[in-house]
């Protein structure tokens, strides 16, 4: 039963599970390379609310740091940090967000936004491709 638990990334994902995860009673460090969570999703003053939010409840936050290696220990995982800091923890999340391999998709000629662009049937651009 893993009482401390690392999370790397600060976007929605990982900043919903650090309130999950605190909730359940973890002690809770989330780790992200940006100044702020949801840097990219929010305007400043609803992330530095958040942040505020997280604090209160018991996150750790680590920003502006990154991830550097696990290694696992006879206690648990060691994870070492940017600026020759580690810590250790029963279990590591990644959060990191996922972006969509199209390169094969794009070389096919088809049309691609975040992703393959499809329609309500799931067709591409390409009459022949699903």
């Amino acid at each position: 039963d893993a009482r401390r638990v690392l999370i790397v990334g600060g976007g929605l994902i990982g900043s919903e599970l650090a309130m999950d995860f605190c909730r359940a009673g973890k002690a809770v460090t989330l780790i992200d390379n940006a100044a702020s969570i949801l840097a990219s999703l929010m305007p400043p003053e609803v992330s530095s609310r958040l942040q505020h939010r997280l604090t209160e409840m018991g996150v750790h936050l680590l920003l502006k740091s990154q991830l550097q290696g696990l290694e696992k220990t006879d206690s648990g995982i060691l994870a070492t940090l940017d600026r020759q800091r580690s810590i250790e923890v029963d279990a590591v999340i990644a959060a990191t967000g996922l972006r969509p391999e199209t390169a094969l998709a794009r070389r096919a000629g088809l049309t691609i936004n975040r992703g393959v662009c499809v329609d309500s049937y799931l067709q591409t651009s390409n009459t022949d491709i699903y």
